[in-house]
C-alpha cells in the first residue's frame, strides 16, 4: 500500500499479524532522518521466534488520498539484514485501525478486481471506531484478529495473518483434525527477522465458517513449543473465504497499561495465556 510518510511515497506491506508499524533505518534516513525516541521493546516474530532491533521510534505524518494521520512508527536497526535487503516496511494492526479503509474491499479481489487500494474508500468513523484508534496508538501491545472455523468437523480459532500467505496450523491441530494426509512440500517460511523454519508437509481440510463451506490448503509446521498449537489463516484463503476484515479489525483487543518501562520477562513465560500481553505481562482488559 503506497503511502506519503514524512512528504516520502513509502510501499508499506500490510501485516494484520503485527502490532506496530516499522520502516527501516534506510528508509528513515530517506525522510531526512526525523527524530527518534528511545525504543521502548524488542519487536518478536511469534510463530518463528527471534526477534528485531530497532533504534528507535517518532510520531510520524501519514497522507493518503485526502487525509492526513499522526501515527507513531518504529524504525528497525540496519543489523537486521533480511529487512534492509528486502526494503521491508511494516503497517501493522496500529495503522489498520487509524487509516479506516474499507478493508472487504482491499482483500477481497471480487469487490476490488486490482488488489490495490487505489479505488477503495474510506469508511464512516463512529465513536467507538475512534476511540480504538486513539487507545492503540499508546498501548503496548494488542492480540492479532481471530475468528473461529469448523474443520473436519472440530471447531479452531485461527489468527487472522495479512502478512502471511499460507495458512498454517501446529502439529498438534494437525493430530485434533484426524491427522488429514500430509503430502511432502519444500515450503520454508521466513520471518522479518530473516529466521527460516521447515514444514512437516501440506495438506487439505474441510472448511466450514459463517455459512460457507470450502476445501482448503494448510501447511503443517514440525512439532514446535511455539507453534505446535498455532492455527493461523495467511492470504491464499482470502478469494474463498469470506472474511468480514472490517468488523474484524473493529474488535482488536488490546492492552491498556501504558508504560515506558516494560517488565523483565519472567521465566516460563511462553506458559501464560492468550490473555497476557506479552510485552509488559499484565491482563488483557476483558471488556475491550
Amino acid at each position: 500500500m503506497l503511502l506519503s510518510i514524512n512528504g516520502l511515497g513509502v510501499n508499506m506491506f500490510i501485516d494484520s499479524g503485527c502490532h506496530a508499524s516499522f520502516i527501516t533505518e534506510s528508509m528513515w534516513k530517506q525522510m531526512g532522518k526525523p527524530k527518534l525516541e528511545p525504543p521502548e521493546y524488542k519487536l518478536k516474530s511469534g510463530i518463528l521466534g527471534g526477534g528485531l532491533n530497532l533504534i528507535g521510534h517518532f510520531m510520524a505524518t501519514v497522507r493518503y488520498r485526502h487525509r492526513e494521520f499522526k501515527l507513531p512508527l518504529l524504525v528497525t536497526s540496519q543489523s537486521n539484514r533480511f529487512i534492509e535487503f528486502h526494503n521491508l516496511n511494516i503497517l501493522g494492526r496500529v495503522w489498520l485501525c487509524c487509516i479506516n479503509l474499507d478493508w472487504n474491499r482491499f482483500f477481497h479481489t471480487d469487490l476490488n478486481k486490482v488488489m490495490s487500494p487505489v479505488n477503495v474508500d474510506f469508511r464512516y468513523e463512529t465513536t467507538n471506531m475512534m476511540k480504538l484508534a486513539l487507545e492503540l496508538k499508546s498501548c503496548c501491545n494488542s492480540q492479532c484478529p481471530s475468528i473461529k472455523v469448523r474443520m473436519e468437523g472440530v471447531d479452531i480459532k485461527m489468527f487472522v495473518d495479512t502478512g502471511s500467505y499460507d495458512s498454517s496450523i501446529g502439529w498438534s491441530v494437525w493430530k485434533a483434525l484426524g491427522k488429514p494426509k500430509l503430502e511432502k512440500t519444500k515450503t520454508v517460511l521466513i520471518a522479518p527477522n530473516g529466521r527460516k523454519t521447515g514444514v512437516k508437509g501440506t495438506c487439505f481440510v474441510n472448511v466450514e465458517y459463517s455459512g460457507q463451506k470450502c476445501f482448503l490448503p494448510l501447511l503443517v509446521y514440525r512439532r514446535r513449543k511455539y507453534t505446535d498449537s498455532g492455527a493461523q489463516i495467511g492470504r491464499n484463503w482470502f478469494h474463498l473465504l469470506r472474511i468480514d476484515f472490517n468488523s474484524l479489525f473493529e474488535r482488536i483487543n488490546y492492552c491498556k497499561k501504558k508504560t515506558r518501562n516494560q517488565a523483565n520477562k519472567p521465566k516460563g513465560s511462553h506458559k501464560y495465556s492468550e490473555n497476557i500481553c506479552r510485552r509488559c505481562y499484565t491482563v488483557w482488559d476483558p471488556e475491550v
